[in-house]
């Protein structure tokens, strides 16, 4: 949440490089009801806020909002000219860092990344979920220590489920993080089933990797490592 389209425009841009996605709405709206099922409906991975010094005075009451409605959830915040006192304050209540608007988008774009990925359980840059081991940056996917080649697609897709490994995800939890909210659409959700077949058969080698990848009728996708 930032009312700077700049720094929302970059932001979005370096996300969408690594391959993210970065849904920012601009504007004074930190507070304002419209937000609320925004927060809850989309279930981020991450939160970011930037608050601009006018705003500083509630950024306690809107952290505490925000962790209300996203339990557990990383929350980032942008801190224009923050003294160590406003600092301190911000990560005691509940903020997991404090970023200097004055850094690289790059920069704040890997830091948010690496809160994401310690949360999520995943000590290192590669992902690993045995017997999926996936490195994001080459986009590269192996099981039981054997290459299997997937498109650009498909690995979104099992990054996804690995990422959230034991959480059922619907359509739209997985289509929103592989595209903005505006392309999720009745013709890419069923582009998802195909493709969620396409990595079943590229692991029909592997008993172990299938059994662990479901669709459960009525509720969604999930990689399940109870089923292995």
């Amino acid at each position: 949440m930032t009312d700077s389209p700049v720094l929302a425009h970059h932001f979005a841009v370096v996300c969408a490089g690594r391959g993210n996605v970065s849904e920012t709405p601009c504007g004074p709206i930190v507070l304002q009801a419209g937000l609320l099922p925004w927060l809850t409906e989309r279930r981020p991975d991450a939160l970011l806020l930037d608050l601009m010094p006018a705003q500083r005075p509630r950024s306690v009451a809107v952290l505490a909002q925000w962790r209300a409605l996203c339990p557990g959830v990383p929350v980032m915040v942008v801190l224009a000219d923050g003294s160590l006192s406003d600092r301190l304050k911000l990560l005691q209540a509940g903020a997991d860092g404090c970023h200097n608007d004055a850094v690289d988008a790059r920069v704040l774009a890997a830091r948010v990344e690496a809160l994401v990925r310690r949360h999520q359980g995943f000590s290192g840059p590669s992902l690993e979920c045995p017997p999926f081991s996936l490195e994001p940056q080459a986009r590269r996917v192996s099981i039981e220590g054997q290459l299997v080649p997937v498109t650009g697609y498909e690995f979104q897709v099992l990054e996804i489920l690995v990422r959230h490994r034991g959480r059922v995800l619907s359509r739209t939890d997985i289509l929103s993080r592989v595209g903005p909210e505006a392309l999720v659409n009745e013709a890419r959700s069923r582009s998802l089933y195909v493709i969620y077949w396409r990595i079943r058969r590229r692991f029909s080698a592997f008993p172990r990797a299938l059994a662990m990848l479901q669709h459960r009728r009525g509720e969604g996708f999930v990689l399940d490592p109870g089923r292995e």
